[in-house]
Protein backbone atom coordinates (compact mmCIF):
# COMPACT_ATOMS: atom_id res chain seq x y z
CA UNK A 1 0.00 0.00 0.00
CA UNK A 2 1.29 3.39 -0.81
CA UNK A 3 2.33 6.07 1.99
CA UNK A 4 -0.55 8.53 1.34
CA UNK A 5 -2.97 5.69 0.85
CA UNK A 6 -2.03 4.32 4.22
CA UNK A 7 -2.09 7.78 6.49
CA UNK A 8 -5.50 8.88 4.40
CA UNK A 9 -7.15 5.24 5.72
CA UNK A 10 -6.06 6.45 8.98
CA UNK A 11 -8.75 8.27 11.25
CA UNK A 12 -10.50 8.44 13.85
CA UNK A 13 -13.84 5.94 14.42
CA UNK A 14 -16.81 6.75 16.66
CA UNK A 15 -18.76 3.62 15.67
CA UNK A 16 -17.90 0.06 15.96
CA UNK A 17 -19.32 -3.48 15.77
CA UNK A 18 -20.24 -5.23 18.49
CA UNK A 19 -17.03 -8.29 17.49
CA UNK A 20 -14.48 -8.18 20.42
CA UNK A 21 -11.06 -7.64 19.91
CA UNK A 22 -8.48 -10.45 20.29
CA UNK A 23 -5.69 -10.68 23.06
CA UNK A 24 -3.62 -10.83 20.77
CA UNK A 25 -4.17 -7.52 18.97
CA UNK A 26 -4.67 -5.81 21.86
CA UNK A 27 -1.42 -7.05 23.36
CA UNK A 28 -0.01 -6.12 19.35
CA UNK A 29 -1.47 -2.14 20.01
CA UNK A 30 0.32 -2.56 23.29
CA UNK A 31 3.16 -3.23 21.37
CA UNK A 32 3.39 -0.58 18.97
CA UNK A 33 2.53 2.07 21.53
CA UNK A 34 5.43 0.73 23.47
CA UNK A 35 7.83 1.67 20.90
CA UNK A 36 7.08 4.88 20.20
CA UNK A 37 9.18 7.47 21.25
CA UNK A 38 9.50 8.54 24.67
CA UNK A 39 11.93 11.44 25.89
CA UNK A 40 15.24 10.69 27.43
CA UNK A 41 14.29 7.39 26.34
CA UNK A 42 12.83 6.72 30.34
CA UNK A 43 10.04 4.25 30.57
CA UNK A 44 7.66 6.50 32.33
CA UNK A 45 4.32 5.15 30.65
CA UNK A 46 1.47 2.77 31.58
CA UNK A 47 -0.74 0.73 29.65
CA UNK A 48 -4.13 -0.45 30.68
CA UNK A 49 -6.14 -2.80 28.56
CA UNK A 50 -9.88 -2.91 29.15
CA UNK A 51 -11.65 -5.48 27.62
CA UNK A 52 -14.20 -6.11 30.30
CA UNK A 53 -17.41 -4.65 29.04
CA UNK A 54 -18.99 -3.84 32.35
CA UNK A 55 -15.35 -2.13 33.02
CA UNK A 56 -15.43 -0.15 29.06
CA UNK A 57 -18.90 0.73 29.89
CA UNK A 58 -18.19 2.11 33.36
CA UNK A 59 -15.52 4.60 31.51
CA UNK A 60 -17.74 5.54 29.11
CA UNK A 61 -20.15 6.56 32.03
CA UNK A 62 -17.13 8.53 33.63
CA UNK A 63 -15.85 10.26 30.66
CA UNK A 64 -17.68 12.60 28.88
CA UNK A 65 -15.47 12.80 25.66
CA UNK A 66 -15.35 8.69 25.01
CA UNK A 67 -18.31 9.05 22.53
CA UNK A 68 -17.70 5.53 20.98
CA UNK A 69 -19.10 1.92 21.29
CA UNK A 70 -15.87 0.25 21.27
CA UNK A 71 -15.25 -2.66 22.79
CA UNK A 72 -12.05 -2.47 24.07
CA UNK A 73 -9.69 0.42 25.21
CA UNK A 74 -6.31 0.89 25.85
CA UNK A 75 -5.36 3.96 28.75
CA UNK A 76 -2.18 5.33 28.54
CA UNK A 77 -0.97 6.69 31.88
CA UNK A 78 2.16 8.32 33.35
CA UNK A 79 3.87 7.36 36.49
CA UNK A 80 4.94 10.88 37.79
CA UNK A 81 7.00 9.99 40.53
CA UNK A 82 8.99 8.32 37.62
CA UNK A 83 9.23 11.22 35.33
CA UNK A 84 9.42 14.16 38.07
CA UNK A 85 12.26 12.36 38.97
CA UNK A 86 14.10 11.43 35.96
CA UNK A 87 12.75 15.00 33.71
CA UNK A 88 11.30 17.24 36.56
CA UNK A 89 8.34 19.33 36.74
CA UNK A 90 8.37 20.25 33.04
CA UNK A 91 8.62 16.51 31.89
CA UNK A 92 6.06 15.87 33.97
CA UNK A 93 3.96 18.72 33.25
CA UNK A 94 4.48 18.41 28.91
CA UNK A 95 7.06 16.22 27.85
CA UNK A 96 5.03 13.36 29.45
CA UNK A 97 2.03 14.49 27.92
CA UNK A 98 3.54 14.78 24.07
CA UNK A 99 4.88 10.86 25.19
CA UNK A 100 1.26 10.20 25.55
CA UNK A 101 0.01 11.60 22.23
CA UNK A 102 3.25 9.55 20.44
CA UNK A 103 2.17 6.30 22.04
CA UNK A 104 -1.25 6.96 21.10
CA UNK A 105 -0.61 7.70 17.27
CA UNK A 106 1.44 4.50 17.07
CA UNK A 107 -1.43 2.19 18.39
CA UNK A 108 -4.32 4.29 16.19
CA UNK A 109 -1.45 3.10 13.29
CA UNK A 110 -0.92 -0.34 14.25
CA UNK A 111 -5.11 -0.55 14.45
CA UNK A 112 -5.17 0.33 10.44
CA UNK A 113 -2.63 -1.98 9.81
CA UNK A 114 -4.80 -5.05 12.16
CA UNK A 115 -7.93 -3.92 10.22
CA UNK A 116 -9.52 -2.05 13.48
CA UNK A 117 -10.61 1.72 14.01
CA UNK A 118 -9.23 3.50 16.91
CA UNK A 119 -10.69 6.74 18.20
CA UNK A 120 -9.02 9.11 21.19
CA UNK A 121 -10.39 10.34 24.16
CA UNK A 122 -9.01 12.41 26.82
CA UNK A 123 -11.30 13.16 29.99
CA UNK A 124 -11.29 16.05 32.46
CA UNK A 125 -12.43 13.20 34.90
CA UNK A 126 -9.29 12.12 35.85
CA UNK A 127 -9.49 10.98 39.44
CA UNK A 128 -12.51 9.10 37.95
CA UNK A 129 -10.89 7.40 35.47
CA UNK A 130 -8.20 6.48 37.97
CA UNK A 131 -10.87 4.98 40.18
CA UNK A 132 -12.29 3.03 37.60
CA UNK A 133 -8.74 1.47 36.49
CA UNK A 134 -7.83 1.70 40.52
CA UNK A 135 -5.00 3.43 39.69
CA UNK A 136 -2.06 4.78 42.35
CA UNK A 137 -2.42 7.94 43.39
CA UNK A 138 1.31 8.53 41.36
CA UNK A 139 -0.10 7.04 37.81
CA UNK A 140 -2.15 9.74 36.15
CA UNK A 141 -4.09 8.71 33.43
CA UNK A 142 -3.51 10.68 30.03
CA UNK A 143 -5.37 9.30 27.62
CA UNK A 144 -8.20 6.49 26.30
CA UNK A 145 -7.86 4.50 23.30
CA UNK A 146 -11.19 3.38 22.05
CA UNK A 147 -10.62 0.18 19.70
CA UNK A 148 -12.94 -1.64 17.78
CA UNK A 149 -13.61 -3.36 14.59
CA UNK A 150 -14.99 -1.19 11.89
CA UNK A 151 -18.20 -1.66 10.74
CA UNK A 152 -18.94 -2.83 6.95
CA UNK A 153 -20.77 0.88 6.09
CA UNK A 154 -17.68 2.89 9.01
CA UNK A 155 -18.72 5.82 9.94
CA UNK A 156 -18.28 8.81 7.71
CA UNK A 157 -14.69 10.93 8.55
CA UNK A 158 -14.10 14.00 9.60
CA UNK A 159 -13.14 16.28 7.61
CA UNK A 160 -10.53 18.96 8.44
CA UNK A 161 -8.81 21.59 6.59
CA UNK A 162 -5.32 21.38 5.75
CA UNK A 163 -3.13 23.62 8.36
CA UNK A 164 -1.69 25.99 7.21
CA UNK A 165 2.41 25.48 6.11
CA UNK A 166 4.64 28.13 6.18
CA UNK A 167 8.27 27.95 4.09
CA UNK A 168 11.04 29.20 6.23
CA UNK A 169 9.22 31.90 8.34
CA UNK A 170 5.89 32.54 9.35
CA UNK A 171 3.86 34.27 6.55
CA UNK A 172 4.97 32.77 3.76
CA UNK A 173 2.77 30.33 2.68
CA UNK A 174 4.79 26.92 1.29
CA UNK A 175 2.11 26.52 -0.90
CA UNK A 176 0.01 28.79 -2.47
CA UNK A 177 -3.54 29.54 -1.13
CA UNK A 178 -3.09 26.19 0.84
CA UNK A 179 -4.67 25.76 4.36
Amino acid sequence: MEFFDVVAKRRMHRHFSPEPVSREDLQRLVWAGSRAPQAGNAAVRRFIVVDDPALVRTLRQVMPSFISNAPAVVAICTDLDQVARLMGPRGRDLVSLIDVGTAAENIALAATALGLGACFSQSSTGPAVAAVLELPEHVRPDMVVAVGHVPEVPSLAVRLKLPQVDLNRFGDPLIEGGG
